[in-house]
Parts: structure tokens; sequence; C-alpha cells
């Protein structure tokens, strides 16, 4: 087949193509649809409202603490006193997010960045 008969052929398709509304419209429609659900489900979250109970209250736990309030991701509404209150305020809608440090947090780290037994024995005294 050379290329003037296929050239032709191409063009009558496209003809008969675009005589077709409803197809247009369905084809239109599909490639709209498929944009703005690629914008709309991002995965990236942002200012989620969030509360802390930090038993442990070591440094390397207020370190954490303000890692997550520098982020955008996170927006840190409360600390608490106990875990108790946690719940109370996720149901309220004030927060969306809880950020629970237990009590060996600070004797957690040193155990698996050092990587040394007898810090696990000096922590759990």
């Amino acid at each position: 087949m050379n290329m003037h008969r296929l050239s032709g052929l191409m063009r009558k398709e496209f003809i008969q193509f675009f005589r077709d509304k409803a197809l247009i419209i369905l084809i239109f429609y599909t490639f709209i649809e498929i944009a703005l659900c690629g914008w709309a489900l991002t995965l990236e979250v942002k200012n989620m409202p969030m509360v802390v109970y930090d038993a442990d209250r070591s440094v390397e736990s207020q370190s954490l603490i303000a890692d997550f309030a520098r982020l955008e991701s996170f927006d840190l509404v409360r600390q608490v006193d106990s875990p108790t209150e946690i719940e109370g305020l996720m149901d309220n809608g004030v927060a969306q997010m809880a950020l629970v440090i237990p009590a060996d947090f600070n004797c957690n780290i040193l155990v698996r960045v050092m990587n040394i037994s007898p810090i696990l024995g000096q922590c759990a005294i």
C-alpha cells in the first residue's frame, strides 16, 4: 500500500469518526474524567490535626514531637496528659491522628541505635 492511499484512508476514517457526535462526547468525557480523578486523588496528607501523648518526656521524645510539628503534613493541636483523652478528642473531631510515645521510648532508641546489650540492662533498672 503506498503512502497516498494510506493518507486517503486515514483522512476518510477521521471524517467518519468526527461525524459521530456521541462517540466524540464519550471520548472527551473519558479524558476529562481521567484528568480530574488524577488531580483529585492525591495521597498527600496536609494539615492533619494531631494530638500527642508523651509518657516518656525525654529529650528524644520532645525532639520527635518537634519534628512532627515542623512537618506540613501534621498540625499539632494539643498535647494530652493521659491516653484516655485521645479517644474523646478523636471522636469530637478535634484530631484525626494521635502520636503515642511510650514510657520506655528513650531506652528503646538507645538499644536499637547502639545495639549493645548492657544498655538494655541499664534501661530496665
